[in-house]
């Protein structure tokens, strides 16, 4: 049986992005434009459920195709610590796959060519194991060391920034302002409520959030959001009335996470593969109640 295409929960990816295909390439052409291009330092705000989060899952497909280092992390105490530990643990799964060499440190000749006494001194490879004195920026910049010399870069996502890890959030503010300066091929990219946000703005460390190339989402296109379930639906084998599509398109009120409850319910209620007006109509009022 053809399972419910329609994911109505936090984070989940929907099966085509619609609406925000601009604010997705002008983060991949910062990423291209290299340290310092403005949306390298991004902040997605918006209301619940409007799709900030699918969006950092988003740029984080654009980083990792383009063979980055994504660690991607939630505001809450003990961030930075967190952010530090993935990174060492990140930077020990690339010197692990990567070929170990062991340089020559030092050559001895013999005093007397063929009487013996010379010999060749390697010098042993650093243990991937072993745990320098670990802090965010020191993480971030031995791992940069790693890969920027293939090109790559590294991207934090950090979700739900909020004041609760005000003293985390300054190391990382402080940390990625620093890491900028020093030309590492670094982005940092946040999301979080507007009321969430503004309550950190004041801060005097924190006020770099206010240089963040801010995309506040807003609802979806209604036009757009009847292709979306048009297409999804069609595409999982099963099909809508003209009515019914526009009902449901209606009840989205162009709001993400409501495009997704809506459309899971009609689909579920399909009758043989066919969703009905009355169908349609049983699905919008449990999606309503159900928001």
């Amino acid at each position: 049986m053809e399972s419910n295409p329609f994911k109505p929960t936090a984070g989940a990816v929907p099966t085509h992005l619609i609406g925000r295909r601009a604010v997705l390439d002008e983060v991949a052409e910062s990423f291209d434009n290299g340290p310092g291009a403005p949306a390298r330092l991004a902040l997605f705000t918006g209301a619940r459920g409007i799709g900030k989060t699918v969006m950092l899952s988003e740029v984080e497909a654009l980083a990792q195709k383009r063979g980055w280092v994504t660690v991607a992390e939630t505001s809450t105490p003990g961030l930075a610590d967190r952010l530090a530990a993935s990174l060492d643990e990140a930077r020990t799964q690339l010197t692990q796959t990567r070929p170990r060499f062991r340089r020559i440190r030092s050559v001895t000749l013999p005093t007397v060519l063929g009487t013996g006494g010379g010999g060749i001194e390697l010098e042993n490879p650093a243990s991937p194991t072993a745990s320098p004195s670990r802090d965010y920026r020191s993480s971030a910049n031995r791992i940069l060391d790693a890969i920027e010399p293939t090109g790559a870069g590294l991207l934090i996502t950090i979700d739900e920034v909020h004041r609760k890890a005000r003293e985390d959030m300054r190391e990382v503010a402080t940390s990625y302002q620093h890491l900028v300066r020093e030309g590492r091929n670094v982005a940092l990219v946040m999301a979080g409520l507007p009321s969430a946000i503004s309550d950190l703005l004041n801060d005097a460390i924190l006020t770099f959030l206010r240089r963040a190339t801010p995309f506040h989402l807003g609802p979806l296109d209604l036009s757009d959001v009847h292709a979306f379930l048009d297409r999804t639906i069609e595409d999982s084998g099963r099909t809508i009335t003209p009515e019914a599509l526009s009902a449901a398109t209606d009840a989205t009120a162009g709001y993400p996470f409501m495009v997704q409850l809506v459309g899971y319910h009609i689909w579920q209620r399909a009758d043989h593969g066919r969703i009905t007006d009355e169908a349609a109509a049983a699905g919008i009022a449990v999606a309503i109640e159900r928001l």
